[in-house]
């Protein structure tokens, strides 16, 4: 059996310390942070939304032992009374870039004519619908949990919340919620560790059970939340390269 790796900047045994855990960890190669709600607006509207903010390590700094990262965040509300799923999907200003260099070396589309217009369409800089590429590098503070990318926020409140904010102009659709923690952080896997299968293991907790407030507006139609119930969870890894 492969021994279990533990970074330095993981959680010790016993309770999750949040003020420290959910902000960014300089081990990690991968990291996201994700919210899942279900959600009642007035007159019993039913509604689910979910988020996922991506930090990705490229490429390594061999001089300063730095990693190059990658963003992205993804997102989506369900109208599911109208039976309406709309979808954002934004990735890292480079996403074309690193794309044709996947492709050319035989990764990602084996089938040759998918392949060709897949080049075709990176080499314009242009990414594939539904993703979008960011406009500007995310902000990621080192100190408190703030992260925006491209007005997309997620930020830890000093009461102990979570406020979420999503915007999309063209597609007009927005959130702003609010996540209230009902149950301390809870270690998944081994003690928190899951392991991977391509040599990166990964640190996961999570608070299952959020009061979630705020309010959706989906076109012209802004929904006040009556009622909200919601999932946070954050995962970092750090790839066997970092170990070395």
């Amino acid at each position: 059996m492969a021994e279990k790796f533990f970074a330095a900047d993981w959680p010790k045994d016993g309770p999750i310390d949040l003020n420290i855990h959910d902000l960014p960890h300089a081990s990690s190669s991968t990291e996201w942070w994700y919210m899942n709600t279900h959600l009642e607006a007035k007159g019993g509207r039913k509604l689910s939304l979910f988020a996922s903010f991506f930090v990705h390590a490229i490429s390594f700094n061999k001089k300063t032992n730095k990693p190059d990262y990658a963003y992205s965040v993804i997102w989506g509300i369900s109208d599911i009374d109208n039976k309406k799923y709309h979808t954002v999907s934004l990735v890292d200003k480079r996403a074309p870039k690193l794309g044709l260099e996947r492709l050319k070396k035989g990764e990602l589309v084996k089938d040759p004519y998918i392949k060709r217009a897949a080049i075709e369409m990176l080499s314009k800089g242009v990414m594939p619908y539904p993703d979008e590429l960011l406009r500007k590098t995310p902000v990621i503070a080192k100190k408190t949990l703030s992260l925006d990318y491209d007005g997309n926020t997620f930020k830890k409140m000093k009461d102990g919340s979570y406020v979420l904010h999503l915007q999309h102009q063209e597609l007009e659709l927005s959130a702003d919620l609010r996540f209230y923690p009902q149950k301390p952080p809870t270690r998944h896997g081994d003690n928190g560790v899951v392991r991977g299968v391509s040599a990166e293991d990964m640190f996961y907790y999570f608070i299952p059970r959020n009061k979630v407030t705020g309010s959706v507006k989906i076109k012209k139609e802004k929904l006040a939340i009556t009622k909200g119930s919601g999932w946070y969870d954050h995962e970092f890894g750090c790839h066997a390269k970092r170990r070395r």
